[in-house]
């Protein structure tokens, strides 16, 4: 029997408390419901489009609003969603960053992940969380203990890894 301790994590992100108020519930709604009416039109690429969109709107909307916090150890990063978790060695990180979206001009922390064929098929290779969800005194925190486990971080002002 193993008596030795779990090792504790080094750093601890949990979701912030945000609102995004009934206007970003009402475009979401807005979403949806035109991806379900492309998906019953009649025409050839409409379908198509709908399932694309209702696809998109799963992974921008629902994944992200999932998230529980962020758990990182000497040796794997733990992203813990409602439902799920996902552990992730430090080795298999190619490089983190904080990018905005032109569209709607929202933050978004990106970690991509090193390429493999079962985390792009079941993952899409990167895990994504608005920043919205993350303070930006741990995010520095987060960006600092990575550097030191030799993750790139690229920044997107200045397009240039640190």
């Amino acid at each position: 029997m193993n008596d030795t301790k779990p090792s504790e994590p080094l750093l601890i992100i949990k979701r912030a408390r945000r609102f995004y108020g009934p206007f970003y519930a009402v475009v979401k709604i807005l979403q949806f419901y035109i991806s379900i009416i492309f998906i019953m039109l009649d025409k050839p690429y409409a379908p198509i489009a709908g399932w694309v969109m209702l696809i998109g709107l799963f992974y921008t909307t629902v994944i992200p609003n999932c998230f529980k916090f962020i758990a990182c150890y000497d040796d794997r990063m733990v992203v813990k969603y409602f439902f799920w978790e996902k552990v992730i060695m430090l080795t298999d990180i190619k490089e983190f960053t904080a990018y905005k979206i032109p569209i709607s001009f929202k933050q978004i922390l990106a970690i991509r992940l090193k390429p493999k064929i079962y985390d792009i098929l079941v993952y899409l290779g990167s895990i994504s969380i608005p920043m919205d969800y993350i303070a930006s005194d741990d995010f520095e925190k987060l960006k600092i203990l990575l550097k030191e486990r030799n993750v790139r971080y690229f920044n997107f002002k200045n397009f240039k890894y640190e």
